[in-house]
């Protein structure tokens, strides 16, 4: 439990990775496996699991807290191979006021 003046970090994967362009309006359609959707040729390469996530749950999690920053980004240093449009990533930075 974080108290009052806490901060969390959070950083994750989402689906707007160019090895799941093609399945990332299925997953705001519905969550489900992406191992079966993607031809990327590289995703051996990724964990056996991975657990994708969009900006709505974490500002849900953190809804009530004050985020310093809450949405996409492009996380920098990726192989040009993941990149689609941006949203590569998601991040919150928020204090339980």
């Amino acid at each position: 439990m974080v108290g009052a003046g806490g901060k969390v970090f959070l950083r994750a994967s989402t689906p707007y990775q160019r090895p799941f362009a093609r399945f990332a309006g299925e997953y705001e359609r519905r969550v489900e496996e992406t191992r079966a959707i993607t031809d990327y040729r590289r995703l051996g390469q990724y964990p056996a699991s991975i657990d994708l996530l969009d900006e709505p749950i974490p500002r849900r999690l953190f809804a009530g807290w004050e985020a310093e920053f809450a949405g996409y980004y492009r996380r920098h240093g990726l192989p040009a191979s993941l990149y689609l449009d941006g949203r590569e990533s998601v991040g919150v930075v928020v204090r339980r006021v």
